[in-house]
């Protein structure tokens, strides 16, 4: 297996189980979730709402589709230069963040 491969399926691996994890909190789990909000003095940083939540899962299942399609493990209907372009503006956002 390619090492291009191997890095391509980690990354789709990471953000679908960040995806799943985005959305098990939405439906009302609580593991893990302490220590996902900063904490100001004790006390959360801020209340995620579920919309903000909904809208985070789909964004981090949607990088792990990008990432799969750039790869060549899924077919979308994006030429090769507009997904790589999509890749690399993911990843200067990820950087930024």
């Amino acid at each position: 297996m390619a090492l291009s491969t191997i890095i391509s399926v980690s990354l789709i691996a990471v953000f679908a189980c960040l995806s799943l994890l985005h959305f098990y909190w939405l439906s009302g789990g609580r593991v893990g979730i302490l220590a996902a909000i900063p904490e100001i003095d004790g006390k959360p940083a801020f209340q995620p709402s579920a919309l903000a939540t909904l809208v985070v899962a789909i964004g981090l299942a949607l990088c792990a589709l990008l990432i799969a399609a750039t790869a060549g493990i899924v077919k979308l209907p994006l030429s090769h230069t507009v997904l790589s372009w999509l890749t690399r503006a993911l990843a200067v956002v990820l950087l930024l963040r």
